[in-house]
């Protein structure tokens, strides 16, 4: 569709009274067929309204989309008419893809297991040789439903669904070629590359490396068909997720290098929201404000100290705008996250505040944690469950410093259960680099808890800080991170002196 903003809303609102206008002439009893494309057509039009609704509005407009659907399957049977049955679960499975951005747990299994299993069903019919670009498309959406099955998945599973969803993905470009269907081919580019940033977050060193590397080389290709230009929306959804790439490619960076990544993404992001503005497309504006966030936050970490602050205040102003938007009830994954990665700036932000307002900056930090493990559970979202715990246990510490006798121990145990917590989920075996550090944030609240106690308890918590320290340094050995290497001997070596003259007495 051509229009945009107002007048598509218009038009489809328009298109979803002509259908139903059309059911009351075209019944099922009179003209099944002609009935049942009319329901299919609905269930287009009401999806199509969707994109741009939220909430309630967009939960209803989507369940309704599945009624029609599965009304017009009633009649497209894949034995009476298979290629309208093929085309209308097709379009099922869009939808119960798209409503599992607002469910949760079990439901949201059942809607993507229901919406992959209604894409295999489709490739039974829609074979490569006899129709190779619906085939392709259906490879393309089959990718998109693995992908988000992949979020809801821990450790091997969840790698194991990532890949699959990139090879189908190539799949889909044996046909998409950028010669036969240039916009395709970008559109599928993009969906590659989302994959490949996915998988090298699950990943580790070189590979992750090499993964992220070939994500951005996908969003430039793309982007030399998706131009501003021609294509503004699409340019700035790819723009996005080339920024995206871009900050997490910094991590890996040395020196300048650094800085020039950043910088680079916080244009890129700047330019978008011209494009992708709170009106026209309010949820890809918030995606964007938390994205910009992210990306300021990270240019704090290696800024100055008054630059560090305006950094920083751009950064909670840049979640709290996207908070706006995406509500835990319309969108509690996305809410939970930007929830996660405000408590990391308000945190900042307190490090560099005294008194009563570093005080106030971590509370308000606990309370985006506790908010975001509302809805990150262990169960429905593991990872990130184990990250905002981690997260969680930092800010505890945090306040523990500041706080004294009763207060002082209960938040130092609170912090050591956070910690233990994410360990459940973040193994040696499944995310090596995790563990180590989160083993290593547990010995410094062990040692913490040590220095509060008395008699064995105390002597005991100190072994076991040591213990938890020890065990990183299988991963960060000296070979590979020299100088965190020797800061954790000189940190053991203290600790069990203070072990050893305690042991004397």
């Amino acid at each position: 569709m051509g229009a945009e903003g107002n007048k598509c809303e218009q038009l489809l609102a328009e298109a979803v009274v002509a259908y139903r206008a059309a059911l009351e002439v075209r019944t099922r009893e009179k003209f099944p067929e002609d009935w049942a494309a009319s329901q299919n057509n609905l269930g287009l039009a009401l999806w199509s309204q969707s994109q741009a609704a939220a909430g309630k509005t967009r939960a209803q407009l989507l369940s309704e989309a599945v009624a029609s659907y599965r009304a017009a399957l009633e009649v497209r049977t894949r034995g009476a008419l298979p290629q309208d049955w093929a085309q209308t679960l097709h379009n099922l499975a869009i939808v119960l893809t798209d409503q599992t951005l607002a469910a949760e747990g079990k439901k949201c299994d059942q809607l993507l297991t229901e919406a992959i299993l209604s894409y295999r069903a489709v490739l039974e019919v829609r074979a490569r040789k006899a129709l190779p670009q619906d085939w392709a498309q259906t490879q393309n959406s089959l990718a998109n439903a693995l992908k988000r099955q992949a979020l809801i998945s821990d450790g091997n599973q969840r790698e194991l669904l990532l890949v699959e969803a990139a090879e189908t993905y190539r799949v889909a470009l044996e046909v998409y070629t950028r010669k036969a269907l240039p916009q395709r081919w970008a559109e599928t580019q993009n969906n590659l590359a989302l994959v490949l940033c996915d998988l090298a977050q699950v990943a580790e060193g070189k590979k992750c490396e090499q993964l992220l590397a070939k994500a951005i080389a996908a969003y430039r290709a793309a982007l030399e068909v998706q131009t501003r230009e021609t294509l503004p929306q699409h340019w700035a959804k790819t723009q996005t997720n080339l920024a995206n790439a871009l900050v997490i490619q910094s991590n890996f960076a040395k020196g300048n290098a650094i800085e020039q990544l950043l910088a680079e993404a916080v244009e890129i992001y700047r330019a978008t929201l011209e494009i992708l503005t709170r009106k026209a497309l309010p949820n890809d504006w918030a995606n964007s404000q938390n994205s910009l966030g992210i990306a300021l936050w990270s240019q704090a970490l290696i800024s100055k100290e008054s630059k560090r602050e305006q950094l920083l205040d751009e950064a909670v102003d840049a979640y709290r705008a996207a908070l706006e938007r995406q509500t835990r009830e319309a969108l509690p994954q996305d809410w939970a996250q930007i929830q996660n990665n405000l408590g990391i700036a308000l945190r900042d932000q307190a490090h560099a505040a005294e008194g009563k307002k570093r005080d106030q900056l971590l509370a308000k930090a606990v309370v985006s944690y506790r908010a975001a493990l509302e809805v990150r559970t262990r169960e429905t979202l593991p990872q990130g469950w184990a990250q905002t715990q981690n997260n969680l246990g930092l800010a505890l510490i945090d306040q523990a410093l500041a706080a004294e006798g009763n207060q002082q121990e209960q938040l130092l145990a609170q912090a050591v259960a956070a910690y233990r917590a994410a360990l459940e989920i973040y193994t040696r075996k499944s995310l090596p680099q995790k563990w180590a550090r989160t083993q290593d944030n547990l010995a410094n609240a062990l040692v913490l808890k040590g220095f509060l106690a008395k008699g064995e308890k105390r002597k005991q918590l100190l072994i076991d800080a040591v213990t938890a320290k020890k065990i990183t340094l299988e991963i960060f050995t000296i070979e590979s991170f020299p100088e965190r290497y020797a800061n954790s001997i000189n940190w053991i070596n203290e600790i069990e002196a203070e072990i050893k003259q305690f042991s004397m007495y």
